[in-house]
């Protein structure tokens, strides 16, 4: 945006979305993760795992109990940012290149 503006380009910053953390009954599910029947967690960007951290403890998920999934680098590194062990970072940041990481490590 600097560039442009510096080249005398109008720039105006609009924001099209707000990612905000959806607010629920968290208590079940990091029960499921202790008990290990829960396998993986998957996490498309920084903000699912900010969004999720806010509601669940990283020790449960680092318990060995779970495996941890990231769609790509910048999410991978906000979960180490955070102390959580990514077991796999999807080489195609898409969805269907996170279930094939998955699918990969499952072999």
């Amino acid at each position: 945006l600097d560039i442009l503006a510096g080249a005398g380009a109008q720039v105006d910053n609009i924001s099209v979305y707000t990612a905000i953390a959806a607010k629920s009954e968290s208590a079940w599910l990091a029960e499921a993760i202790g008990e290990g029947t829960i396998d993986w967690l998957t996490f498309a960007s920084p903000s699912s795992v900010d969004g999720f951290f806010e509601q669940i403890d990283s020790e449960a998920v680092n318990s060995g109990k779970v495996k941890v999934a990231s769609i790509g680098p910048v999410t991978s590194e906000r979960l180490k940012e955070l102390g959580i062990t990514v077991d796999v970072t999807a080489k195609e940041h898409t969805l269907d290149g996170l279930l094939d990481a998955i699918e990969e490590a499952e072999k």
